[in-house]
């Protein structure tokens, strides 16, 4: 998904970008409040003009602006450490089948330019991940940090699907610059046979991940983007982060279907 060329602050988020591969999950019900069970956008509803202020719009300046309160509607099945409100895409490689996503194996890429304009002292939001639908765990989770000063980006890749400990911890933490609130922020996530390699402002890390648990192998994957919020730091203050520029790629057309084995976020 691309930025369909300059960026139109008169027109809704669909009409600058490509959302014809992706859906959106709100941090408010049906009826609009933030309480209970969040809503999901389809892509026909994406590609055909929605927003939906001040949670999903086009910015002043043409961005698709994604805000996400301290306290919201929560995607239905999320639980424990998953159940925070969110604004934010999910991939779908076929827009009327969410069975259809992809594995490890081959390359797969997405790369985003993007501002975090808000975020709770305190607090932590994720702007992209790797999620596997079937076991429902996230593989790959980039943050803004504001839990430190200055604030940072971070990423944790998930060493085991059960999520059980490697060397004392559940994960793989890379750690990059400190980045200013409503600076410009650059990142890449790119999976290339069962490896995972993360780029933030031109500095690259990487990781295998079939190497610490072999059953990644049997998961399948799906990128999301946008603001989920997962610590508010015990505040009130909306998580807001603009895109300019969001693109993935699978140029391997890896892709398969399988069966249900629970529900897909």
């Amino acid at each position: 998904m691309a930025a369909r060329g300059a960026l139109d602050p008169a027109k809704a988020p669909g009409s600058n970008f490509d959302l014809s591969h992706w859906k959106l999950s709100l941090p408010v019900n049906d009826a609009g409040d933030t309480t209970g069970k969040a809503t999901e956008i389809s892509t026909a509803k994406l590609t055909g003009g929605y927003s939906n202020p001040p949670f999903f719009r086009t910015g002043n300046d043409g961005a698709m602006v994604f805000e996400c309160p301290a306290e919201g509607a929560i995607v239905a099945g999320m639980r424990g450490p998953n159940a925070h409100p969110r604004t934010e895409l999910r991939e779908l490689l076929n827009p009327s089948d969410s069975k259809v996503n992809w594995t490890g194996e081959g390359v797969h890429m997405l790369s985003a330019r993007c501002r975090v304009n808000a975020v709770a002292a305190g607090g932590k939001v994720c702007i992209g991940q790797i999620h596997g639908r079937i076991i429902d765990v996230p593989l790959l989770m980039i943050f803004y940090d504001n839990t430190t000063s200055p604030a940072r980006v971070t990423a944790n890749l998930k060493y085991r699907v059960d999520k059980a400990k490697v060397r004392g911890s559940s994960d793989h933490r890379f750690q990059f610059a400190n980045v200013e609130l409503g600076a410009d922020m650059d990142y890449t996530i790119l999976v290339t046979n069962g490896s995972v390699a993360v780029t933030v402002n031109g500095v690259t890390q990487s990781q295998g991940f079939y190497a610490n648990d072999a059953r990644w192998k049997d998961v399948d994957l799906y990128f999301k983007a946008g603001a989920y919020y997962t610590a508010n730091g015990g505040k009130t203050t909306a998580a807001q982060v603009a895109f300019y520029t969001l693109v993935s790629s699978h140029p391997d057309g890896n892709d398969r279907k399988v069966p249900p084995a629970s529900s897909a976020h």
